[in-house]
């Protein structure tokens, strides 16, 4: 009995450090920062939806929204324009956590349905709203590629089994024999779209320690590696437990940027020269509107300017927030703001940091950057209590 009172002391004392630590984090609303700090920038819409907010998916090249709302009968999921408008509008069971992506476009949107240990169905849905394909449960996501016409398959993070083969299908859902890659030893493979025309795939081939990084050229059903690169050193036990597809590759203008675990960090031009290297673990990173690289380390995240060289240092030992991943940044010219993603209680969030001199602060809203027509226009989407979109668009000079 003595035993198990020291052990729930040291437990809540460990809690108490650890909420101490998070505490350090001042909060602030979005209207306080707005007014106080992005002057900038005027709101052009407010969009109130129904239910909490549960996830959301912006289009690049059009900022249309997909958003998931939820309620106590229903999750929603709708898409809708800058001006708040409802292009389309599905209802669903509360059975299921359902993850969007959409088409840089907007004209294909995907829909995973989490049945929970990375299993899942998927659903593409049109522009016009219509549902076009339902999947069979599997361990995959589909991802739409930039102009909505394919859709491709990447085993889900915490599926266990190997991908052994490029799983693609047209916007209709109709399976694509994809030819090219016939000359390597498939063990495992993930992939993503660069471009229309070109994608990065990841292969592990067989009996062998090493992922072969591969810049591909693609056309309608065959693919062309024009440049690989090989990734050495442990990484095929990081492959396994990371989507290197997804979180740990990132994709700017003319950069490839490969998070690669214990076989360094690398950016690549897109014909195959490398940018920047570094050989430290990296735990997440992200591209600012301009181009530049963050890389967030144990307790240390670095800004760099576009060349790469470093600008500055920040302090990021803060408990559970220090475990977010990074995923962009925005830089200004007295501050930046961070996009952070964090797994709470099984559902997906999302917050930013403001960042001004050596001073952290929470946004409790997830902010999306956008170059639409020569505006510079940022959009704030909130979770709770209530889902809300604001729209912002710089003031002209």
């Amino acid at each position: 009995m003595k035993k198990i009172l020291i052990i729930v002391t040291l437990l809540v004392a460990i809690a108490n450090m650890l909420l101490a630590e998070d505490m350090q984090l001042q909060e602030i609303s979005l209207d306080e920062f707005l007014n106080n700090h992005l002057v900038d920038y005027k709101i052009e819409k407010q969009i109130q939806l129904e239910g909490i907010g549960r996830n959301f998916a912006v289009a690049e090249d059009t900022g249309e929204i997909v958003a998931v709302t939820k309620t106590d009968e229903k999750t929603i999921v709708q898409m809708l324009d800058l001006e708040g408008n409802c292009k389309w509008s599905h209802s669903f069971d509360n059975n299921y956590h359902i993850i969007p992506l959409v088409s840089k476009n907007g004209n294909t949107a995907t829909l995973f349905f989490d049945e929970g240990e990375g299993r899942g169905k998927n659903v593409i849905i049109s522009k016009e709203g219509h549902i076009l394909y339902k999947s069979p449960t599997s361990h995959s996501v589909l991802y739409p590629s930039p102009d909505g016409n394919y859709v491709y398959g990447n085993i889900n993070l915490m599926g266990s089994s190997k991908q052994k083969e490029i799983i693609m299908y047209d916007k209709y859902g109709k399976r694509i024999n994809v030819t090219g890659l016939e000359n390597y030893q498939i063990a495992n493979i993930r992939m993503k779209f660069v471009d229309n025309s070109h994608l990065i795939a990841f292969i592990e081939q067989e009996n062998t320690n090493s992922i072969l990084l591969c810049f591909c050229e693609f056309n309608v059903d065959n693919l062309t590696v024009l440049w690989q690169y090989e990734l050495k050193e442990g990484y095929t036990k990081y492959f396994d437990t990371h989507n290197m597809a997804t979180t740990n590759l990132g994709i700017n203008q003319n950069k490839i940027a490969v998070n690669a675990g214990d076989s360094g960090f690398f950016i690549f031009d897109f014909t195959g020269n490398i940018l920047y290297q570094n050989n430290e673990l990296i735990s997440s990173f992200g591209f600012s509107q301009e181009s530049s690289l963050i890389i967030k380390g144990k307790e240390i995240i670095t800004f760099f300017d576009n060349n790469f060289v470093s600008e500055k240092n920040i302090d990021f030992s803060f408990g559970k927030v220090s475990a977010d991943e990074i995923l962009s940044f925005l830089k200004f010219d007295n501050f930046y703001l961070i996009d952070m993603k964090k797994f709470y209680w099984q559902k997906l969030k999302h917050h930013t940091l403001f960042c001004e001199n050596d001073e952290i602060i929470i946004i409790n809203e997830k902010i999306h950057y956008l170059s639409l027509n020569n505006s510079n226009i940022i959009i704030a989407l909130s979770y709770e209590p209530t889902a809300n979109i604001t729209i912002l668009r710089e003031i002209e000079k």
